[in-house]
C-alpha cells in the first residue's frame, strides 16, 4: 500500500511493507555532526515523513549503535533520541503481529490509512494527533522491565511537572486484542484514572535497545472508532490552544525534558 520504489521489501504480511531504501540523504545531518548533544544523549531534530521512512531511520540508527561502541570513541553518543510525526494517518503493526483486521486493508486500499510494520514488538498503534519517540540505547539495562522504567523516567517527570503524573500499567498483555492502547501493561504509562497516555515497545539487537513510544496528544475519536472499533483513552488536555501549536509545543516540551533528564543520568 505504498507506492512501489526500488528497495522496498515486504515482511511477508500481505499489504504491509517496510522501507529498505537508501536513506543517506535523509541522514545527512547525522553524518555532518549538526546535532544537538547533551552528555550521553544525541537528539535528532523532528521529521514528518511516511511511516516506512520513519521505521527505516530507526532501524538504521539501531544498526549503527550495534556497530559502534561508546568505549571506542568518547565523542560517540551512548544514546540517540528523536521525535517525529507521520505524514498521514498511519497504523503501525508490531513486528510479530500477523493477524490483520480486514477493514484495515480496505481503509488502506481506499487511501484513508497507511499501514507499516515496526521493527519493535507490541500491537497496532494509530499514529494521528500523537507524537512518536524513538530511543536507541546501546548500553541499556539488560532486564527489560528495568530498561522500560529507565527509558520512561523522563516522560514521567515531564508530565508530573505538568500536573499530569504517569505511572506504569499493571494489566497483562492480551495477544488477542489488536490495539496497543486497549490495555496498559508494565511497558505503558497511564494516568491515575487508568487512562493510557504512552504506549511503548522494544527491539533488542546484540545488547542495544530500540524503544518506540506513542504519546497521545489529542486523539481523533471518529478516526479511532473507524480504525480500531473503540473510543480512544479519555485524556486530560495538555492546555494547548490549537492543532498547530499542539504539535509544536508538545514536541518542544518533551524534548526539553528528555534532554534534562537524560543529561542527569
Amino acid at each position: 500500500f505504498f507506492q512501489a520504489e526500488d528497495g522496498i521489501r515486504d515482511y511477508k504480511v500481505t499489504g504491509v511493507q517496510t522501507c529498505a531504501l537508501p536513506i543517506s540523504r535523509l541522514l545527512e545531518p547525522i553524518a555532518a555532526g549538526r546535532l544537538s548533544c547533551a552528555g550521553a544523549l544525541r537528539w535528532i531534530p523532528p521529521l514528518q515523513l511516511a511511516g516506512c521512512w520513519q521505521m527505516a531511520i530507526d532501524e538504521w540508527l539501531l544498526d549503527r549503535a550495534v556497530l559502534s561502541s561508546p568505549a571506542v570513541d568518547a565523542s560517540t553518543p551512548a544514546a540517540v533520541l528523536r521525535f517525529y510525526t507521520w505524514s498521514s494517518p498511519t497504523l503501525s503493526l508490531g513486528f510479530h503481529q500477523r493477524r490483520l483486521q480486514p477493514h484495515w486493508l480496505e481503509l488502506a486500499r481506499r487511501g484513508e490509512l497507511a499501514l507499516v510494520r515496526r521493527p519493535s514488538g507490541g500491537r497496532a498503534v494509530l499514529h494521528a494527533a500523537e507524537l512518536t519517540y524513538a530511543l536507541v540505547w546501546p548500553q541499556a539495562p539488560a532486564r527489560r522491565r528495568e530498561a522500560y522504567r529507565a527509558a520512561c523516567a523522563w516522560l514521567q517527570q515531564g508530565f508530573a511537572d505538568l500536573g499530569l503524573p504517569l505511572q506504569f500499567g499493571t494489566e497483562p498483555a492480551d495477544p488477542l486484542h489488536p490495539s496497543c492502547f486497549a490495555t496498559a501493561t508494565a511497558a505503558d504509562l497511564v494516568h491515575r484514572d487508568g487512562a493510557k497516555r504512552v504506549g511503548s515497545a522494544q527491539l533488542w539487537r546484540r545488547g542495544a535497545l530500540l524503544q518506540h513510544g506513542s504519546i497521545l496528544l489529542r486523539p481523533d475519536g471518529a478516526l479511532w472508532r473507524r480504525v480500531l472499533g473503540e473510543d480512544p483513552p479519555r485524556l486530560e488536555p495538555l492546555g494547548l490552544r490549537d492543532r498547530k501549536s499542539t504539535r509544536l509545543n508538545s514536541s518542544h516540551l518533551v524534548i526539553s525534558y528528555a534532554v534534562f533528564c537524560l543529561k542527569k543520568k
